[in-house]
């Protein structure tokens, strides 16, 4: 498997995919929620953590597979006026967002560089020079890197929500927070035809509401079906046909697996039992102990 950063005409960046068979097949495959798996709730966590591109890509290249493979498997080659990734259009297009914390966007240009220098191709090759290894029974897929910062940003959204109805935080958004967060996801909320008025009572009934119109509309898009005790799963499991569903049902929770919210960026993760984990990641921990000192 391999990942290949790419910018088109309109300089928004894709991702190349080139898949054996057998991760073809293995990428279709319907599967549970990530939380089903301590693996694969590590990367989900590292998914919500992610500041910067470089960080993001590197948690792409670890899920090993699209978001999804409807529509975006291409049969033949792959098209030509792809060119080489674009680092101040990289570091612009991965804007990330937080709930009623510190900005947490770390979108240095340096950050786009080493991710171009890492999933991109070089000045002096073409896209078709970089594929020109694969193995001929490749399959490509292209993906819009878009896609993946919508998920990210739209799971910390409600799954920041989520966590504070839960633990009984509130009012939940204010002000400045509110309207910010309405300014970020009007396009999508728009779209979607979903009622977020910035100026609205920001209590935590209209939050748990705003939540389960957006959650509802979510679990929508994903495409889902109902397993009930076939290929090792448990009675009324629900299984997922793509990435991006299986990253969907994580707004669901699973078992013994509880959600925290990172003290130093607001960002949410999850954890397994009464785990006392307050960070994110080990360097929101290593962030936190520089203000203190």
């Amino acid at each position: 498997m391999q990942v290949i950063l790419t910018k088109d005409e309109t300089s928004a960046h894709q991702l190349v995919w080139t898949l054996s068979s057998e991760e073809f097949e293995q990428a279709s495959e319907p599967r549970g929620s990530l939380l089903n798996s301590s693996e694969e709730a590590r990367l989900l966590n590292n998914f919500l953590a992610a500041k910067n591109p470089l960080q993001l890509l590197r948690t792409i290249q670890e899920f090993g597979m699209p978001l999804s493979l409807e529509g975006k498997l291409v049969k033949n080659s792959v098209s030509p006026h792809l060119s080489r990734a674009s680092r101040t259009a990289l570091a612009s297009e991965c804007s990330f967002f937080s709930v009623g914390h510190r900005n947490v966007s770390s979108l240095k240009e340096s950050s786009a560089r080493n991710a171009i220098a890492k999933f991109s191709f070089s000045r002096e090759e073409t896209l078709s020079h970089a594929l020109a290894t694969c193995d001929p029974e490749s399959k490509f897929v292209i993906e819009n890197l878009s896609d993946w910062t919508a998920v990210k940003n739209l799971l910390v959204f409600l799954l920041s929500l989520k966590a504070a109805i839960q633990q009984g935080k509130g009012p939940l958004l204010s002000g400045f927070e509110y309207e910010r967060a309405y300014r970020f996801f009007e396009g999508y909320l728009r779209k979607k035809g979903i009622a977020f008025n910035p100026y609205a009572d920001s209590s935590l009934a209209s939050a748990y509401n705003l939540f389960h119109d957006l959650a509802t509309s979510l679990l929508r898009q994903g495409d889902y079906q109902l397993d009930f005790g076939f290929n090792g799963y448990h009675e009324g499991d629900l299984l997922a046909s793509n990435l991006e569903s299986r990253l969907w049902l994580s707004l669901l929770g699973y078992k013994s697996i509880n959600l925290g919210i990172c003290v130093y960026c607001g960002l949410p993760f999850f954890v397994k039992g009464k785990s006392r984990k307050c960070y994110c990641s080990h360097n929101c921990l290593q962030m936190m102990r520089k203000l203190q000192a």
